[in-house]
């Protein structure tokens, strides 16, 4: 028996990468300013730190997918990437600026530099304040929140131990990384909207009290979930599931940020993941470009004609 089926060529896949976190050899990103005060186009900035002891090539590191220019960058020095080098060189004449193309969503987000070998460093950070940067502390906490008063712009950032001293620091956008959203589904065939979370710490979990919030500002508050140590748990998603995109945050009991997972598109019955640091995998852009006929015979299989239909749909990019 002849079948025809209608195929889609894609010129751009799904494609599956090993990536690895960033080690004491690599770059970081340290602080960034998503919402400066005046204009964004010239006052968002990026710091990058060198904590290791060699120098590195910037040109060897892209941020997102952009290509970063070439600059040594010496062992324990910081530099700003600028969308705007002029404006940001002026503010800060002691310190390297190079001009970038970015632009930091004052919503919150994450963001991730990828250097060689496929090594990588992310950055999340939730709502931004206008002026006010989001610093990675200095020391063992390996926590993210909100400067207390401005930034330290290619200065030592903030201690842990300063940061817990600090009545005035504010905490409610401090990011603490050992849970993560590990894959959703937007469009459910048969069943409800649904969130995968991730316990990575070596102890198990109560979810109870944590709460969703999506991009509209909606909030679902899970109930009586847990998860063992180093295990995946599926719980319903509370918040609505947009189709098209959405942001959605993961917040302890004590207003922590814990993740922010964004999306664009999505397609009915299949999950989208992840934004977690567990499973290396790297989402590229699915992109249905060109139409083609393929004939086949396939003898003694009884198969009825299939037209395959398939929506464009475009997801972040997300390292993990």
């Amino acid at each position: 028996m002849k079948i025809t089926l209608t195929l889609l060529i894609f010129l751009s896949l799904i494609v599956l990468l090993p990536v690895k976190a960033a080690d004491n050899n690599s770059l970081i990103i340290n602080e960034i300013m998503p919402d400066p005060d005046g204009n964004d186009s010239t006052g968002e900035w990026i710091e990058i730190f060198n904590p290791s002891q060699n120098t590195v090539d910037l040109a060897s590191w892209k941020l997102g997918n952009t290509n970063l220019p070439s600059l040594q960058v010496h062992s324990q020095e910081y530099i700003l990437l600028a969308r705007n080098a002029d404006f940001i060189s002026n503010q800060f004449p002691d310190t390297k600026v190079v001009q970038v193309a970015f632009s930091l969503a004052n919503s919150g987000g994450q963001i991730a530099i990828y250097g060689p070998d496929d090594t990588f460093n992310e950055f999340h950070y939730s709502q931004a304040t206008s002026g006010v940067s989001f610093e990675k502390h200095s020391g063992s906490c390996n926590t993210i929140s909100k400067h207390a008063h401005s930034h330290t712009a290619g200065l030592q950032n903030t201690s842990c131990e300063q940061e817990s001293e600090d009545p005035s620091v504010n905490n409610e956008a401090k990011v603490i990384t050992n849970a993560y959203i590990h894959k959703l589904m937007a469009q459910p065939v048969g069943e409800s909207e649904w969130i995968e979370l991730f316990n990575d710490s070596s102890e198990s979990v109560d979810f109870k009290g944590w709460y969703f919030v999506d991009a509209a500002g909606g909030k679902a508050i899970i109930g009586n979930y847990s998860a063992a140590a180093k295990s995946i748990i599926r719980i319903p998603s509370g918040v609505s599931l947009n189709n098209n995109e959405d942001t959605i945050y993961l917040y302890d009991p004590q207003n922590n940020l814990r993740d922010v997972f964004s999306y664009k598109g999505s397609l009915k019955g299949v999950p989208i993941g992840t934004s977690s640091l567990v499973e290396s995998i790297e989402l590229e852009t699915i992109e249905a470009v060109e139409q083609k006929v393929v004939t086949a015979d396939l003898p003694n299989v009884n198969i009825p004609d299939i037209e395959p239909k398939l929506k464009m749909v475009q997801l972040f990019k997300a390292s993990y």
